[in-house]
């Protein structure tokens, strides 16, 4: 991932990662007591967490009432010392169910069953998980990344232990699976959990689920609570008391000053299942049991037996062998369910169905081929299942298989590209397998895949780099395969050209200019040390430029020199004196169109600075003193 999480200050004695699946209220709690063992602890929302406030779609439920009942409160309070008064802080409403809740049953109302729970705290669902992650978030070793998607686990080579979790982020174009590593996977995704199923995938048992239907059904809404209202009640409680009595609803004060208003209804107790017949021999005695608890462990049993009167047909038994089960993108995955059998039908009259990718779903239309070839054009793990079906239409479907889709692995050559700061275009060679799919995704957005994108095979990519407007080099990266191509630009080099480099004005107050050429991106500065030369035009600069600058009079008799650096060139700038009165002999001198030597003469006081230039190619300067 880019994002990599903070480590602890001390050593943690567990392990270096964490990985927290869900960053729902069981999330934050887990990601706190392991923030003390790990060192680092890193929390996957599927959700994305912008607005703490707002109601997230993975927690559908939290638009209902929530509460912490007394033991609850208890155990919160001790893990996050002064929970409840900064909940109460931030607009929760604390009351005493023994005087402020007003409970109506049975046509009556009545006082609390227990007066003696003590005071509790109402909030509302999104309210207390936004107080809980700022308090985790405290930790410096526990990071939150919201908007990802774990796609299932990562194992070692031998599936001996779990290792990681792949990932994706919501939203992005493609798979874009990675593997994030850990020490330690807590699935806290609450109902929707796809452990079992990844885990079945992996050849694991996965724990068993116990399915309870409460045959409840909620209706919930927020109101602007009435300001100043005080009827002798914070809580209102109408209860349902079923059979009789299948309605009731919940007046509950949150922060905000709210009221969550809920009505609630129940419709009975009735409990069905239907189960298939597990034997199919006449006269085989079969029995069921069901068992009957109440909320305080109280159980009654009530048995009965099935006996079948004839033998009936008995279903194939299928057997599926798929081959690889690692396999690259777009390459050749073999189903083969030939070793399947039937007590009662030849092998040749059975039927095959396929379930390529575990969904429940199969695939395909029947088929007497036991065999099918597959080709998988998404990453990540598949369950294949296979459905047997016998000319009597009994049928009976294998024990999943699964299969892990992989990125192709590749070579790229070069490994790596490096460029000049212009805008230019490059060009890297893939070599993998001839059936393997790949793509090539640029993961910068100056790089643009221009030929290549999606290829079978060896292939060839092709992109483009705009130009490099920064003075550093620049590294981006392409995504080939299962590699990653390094794309390093380098920045604008920078020249600075001074011209003049050398000023001469006479004694009293002037002006003059000087120039700096370079590039347009390229930065510099002038600096003045002297306190007779102001810089009139500035001190910062950016791309070509003049700098002028202004002189205050020379009042002494000799000649004065100064420097001003400009792009870290010199500039010399000389002002004579009041003795400095030059006079040159002759003034001028005239020549005709032959090759000739002329002499001048220069008269100046001792102390005056004089320097020659020649601007002509045509003239030259044979010796000056």
């Amino acid at each position: 991932m880019s994002t990599s999480p903070p480590r602890s200050v001390t050593p943690a004695p567990l392990g270096e990662d964490a990985v927290v699946i869900g960053g729902s209220v069981a999330g934050l709690l887990m990601a706190h007591t392991l923030a003390a063992h790990f060192e680092r602890v890193t929390i996957l929302e599927r959700d994305a967490l912008s607005d703490p406030t707002e109601f997230r779609p993975g927690t559908p439920q939290a638009r209902h009432a929530h509460t912490l009942l007394p033991e609850g409160q208890a155990l919160f309070e001790q893990m996050f010392p002064g929970l409840m008064d900064e909940l109460v802080a931030g607009g929760a409403v604390r009351i005493d169910p023994a005087t402020e809740m007003s409970v109506f049953i049975d046509g009556v109302w009545r006082a609390p069953k227990n007066r003696e729970a003590g005071q509790r705290v109402n909030f509302s669902r999104p309210y207390l998980e936004a107080v809980l992650r700022r308090r985790v978030a405290l930790h410096p070793n526990v990071v939150f990344l919201a908007s990802q998607e774990v796609m299932g686990l990562s194992t070692d080579a031998a599936r001996s232990r779990v290792n990681g979790v792949r990932l994706r982020r919501r939203g992005a174009l493609g798979d874009g699976v990675e593997v994030f590593p850990a020490d330690l996977v807590v699935d806290a995704s609450g109902r929707g959990s796809q452990a079992p199923r990844w885990l079945a995938g992996l050849g694991y048992t996965p724990p068993g689920e116990t399915l309870f239907t409460t045959h409840t059904g909620y209706a919930t809404r927020l109101y602007r609570r009435p300001a100043g209202f005080d009827e002798g009640w914070k809580i209102l409680y109408l209860r349902p008391r079923p059979p009789a009595g299948t309605r009731g609803g919940l007046i509950l004060p949150v922060e905000g000053d709210r009221w969550l208003v809920e009505e609630m209804a129940l419709s009975g107790t009735n409990v069905s299942r239907t189960f298939a017949t597990p034997s199919f021999d006449a006269g085989q005695t079969n029995e069921f049991t069901l068992s009957v608890f109440d909320l305080q462990g109280n159980r009654r049993n009530v048995s009965t037996t099935v006996v079948p009167a004839v033998t009936g047909n008995r279903a194939p038994t299928p057997f599926l062998r798929v081959s690889p089960r690692t396999v690259g993108l777009g390459e050749d995955v073999v189903l083969d369910g030939a070793s399947s059998s039937d007590p009662e039908h030849a092998a040749s009259l059975l039927e095959f169905e396929w379930d390529v990718d575990g969904d429940g779903w199969f695939d395909t239309d029947p088929t007497t081929s036991p065999s099918l070839t597959y080709r998988y054009l998404t990453l990540g793990p598949r369950l294949i299942r296979v459905r047997v079906t016998d000319p009597a239409g009994a049928e009976a479907i294998s024990a999943p298989v699964p299969v892990m889709v992989t990125l192709c692995p590749a070579v790229l050559s070069p490994p790596q590209r490096a460029h000049g700061y212009g805008a230019t275009t490059g060009t890297v060679s893939v070599a993998t397998g001839g059936k393997c799919l790949w793509t090539a995704a640029a993961t910068n957005d100056w790089i643009t895949i221009l030929e290549g994108a999606t290829q079978t095979g060896n292939g060839t990519v092709r992109y483009a780099l705009t130009a490099n407007p920064g003075l550093t080099a620049r590294t981006g990266w392409v995504q080939i395969a299962d590699q990653v191509l390094p794309v390093t630009q380098e920045g604008i080099a920078c020249s600075y050209t001074l011209s003049p480099t050398a000023k001469f004005h006479g004694a009293g107050a002037n002006s003059g200019s000087a120039k700096i050429t370079t590039k347009a991106q390229c930065p510099w500065q002038a600096v003045n040390t002297n306190d007779w030369i102001t810089l009139t035009s500035g001190s910062d600069y950016l791309g070509t430029a003049t700098v002028t600058y202004t002189l205050t009079a020379n009042r002494a008799r000799q000649s004065r020199t100064g420097w001003l650096t400009l792009a870290g060139q010199l500039l010399t700038i000389t002002q004579w004196g009041t003795d400095c009165e030059v006079a040159l002999t002759p003034f001028s001198r005239l020549h005709d169109g032959t090759e000739q030597d002329s002499t001048f003469a220069l008269n100046t006081g001792s102390a005056c600075a004089w320097t020659v230039v020649n601007t002509n190619a045509w003239i030259t300067l044979n010796s000056v003193p």
